[in-house]
């Protein structure tokens, strides 16, 4: 079955611990149908990706 191109956004904060972040991704990426991309918007100090960097698993595209 094809299915259409798609994006998932996830926004996170500042504040929130990195390893919540990790896991909302992984677990998109363990979906049936994957993303085209994933999109995280930090709203405060960036601290959150910069944390995660690095961090996903390998051979996922992860830019930030």
């Amino acid at each position: 079955m094809e299915y259409p191109s798609f994006s998932v956004l996830i926004t996170v904060y500042s504040k929130e611990d990195p390893e919540f972040l990790n896991q909302a991704i992984r677990s998109v990426i363990k979906q049936t149908v994957v993303p085209d991309q994933i999109i995280v918007v930090e709203k405060g100090v960036q601290n959150c990706l910069c944390k995660l960097k690095g961090g996903i698993e390998k051979g996922k595209a992860l830019s930030v």
